[in-house]
């Protein structure tokens, strides 16, 4: 089964997704990096940070070549500061911090 990047792409992603690709293929941006999520095979979301460079033929684009990187662990852990910075961690209600 062949999928396309719009295929692993949640919805509210495909926008940009589309922008970005219309970008290369006109030449406004030679390369894209970002950190997104992606539909994994078994049906969840993973963060990824992908980076994609075109890959020219003669004067236009015949594809896109693209590494992408799990960061699931590295956003679960930020999501975890985040929330130990704005509440409290014994009665876990707001703290100042979150107030202010």
């Amino acid at each position: 089964m062949n999928l396309t990047i719009l295929d692993l792409t949640p919805v509210n992603e495909q926008h940009s997704t589309q922008k970005a690709l219309r970008c290369f293929s006109t030449g406004e941006i030679q390369t894209y990096t970002k950190e997104k999520q992606y539909i994994h095979k078994e049906g969840h979301l993973v963060w990824v940070n992908v980076s994609v460079a075109p890959i020219p033929i003669g004067q236009g684009v015949g594809g896109f070549i693209a590494v992408l990187e799990d960061i699931s662990r590295r956003k679960q852990f930020e999501q975890t500061l985040q929330h130990l910075a704005h509440y409290d961690a014994l009665t876990g209600l707001s703290n100042r911090v979150l107030l202010l």
